[in-house]
């Protein structure tokens, strides 16, 4: 998963590839999820210059909302697994990202979510997936799971 404002909101339309009822008592809350837009949305104009906001998404409260958006799509969406306590996690490891860091698309650790989707599956992001990689080719809004490329 890359924490790149552009790559993370382009899966906007999900409704195409996938539905699903993913509750549970302990299910990641939309309040947390805000809280991960707005911090990557600040952290990232905080780190890259207003530019790096205001090309894609025209304002810093437009990318706050479309990342909200993309949060409940994937919520949504089947195999995703993410809990309330790893995603609070992963929102003060974003908040403590070194912005070199960030600029060079690192993802925390606390940040990495598997899903339950196999390989092959549609998906719309990478917390759907067990490989936590969803491929969705470009002007496309479904994707598929796929294997991770090591990194080196």
């Amino acid at each position: 998963m890359r924490l790149s404002p552009i790559v993370i909101t382009a899966f906007i339309l999900a409704a195409s590839c996938s539905s699903s009822d993913s509750s549970s008592d302990d299910a990641v809350t939309d309040a947390t999820l805000q809280a991960f837009g707005d911090t990557l949305c600040t952290k990232t104009q905080q780190c890259a210059g207003e530019f790096t906001i205001r090309t894609p998404y025209g304002s810093l409260e437009v990318c706050k909302t479309r990342q909200m958006t993309q949060r409940r799509l994937e919520k949504a969406a089947p195999g995703f697994t993410v809990k309330e306590g790893p995603a609070k996690q992963c929102v003060t490891a974003i908040q403590n990202l070194a912005c070199d860091q960030l600029v060079a698309g690192a993802t925390p650790a606390e940040c990495k979510f598997k899903g339950t989707l196999a390989l092959g599956a549609k998906c719309i992001a990478d917390t759907q997936c067990a490989s936590s990689s969803c491929f969705v080719a470009e002007g496309s809004s479904c994707g598929a799971c796929t294997a991770v490329a090591l990194e080196n």
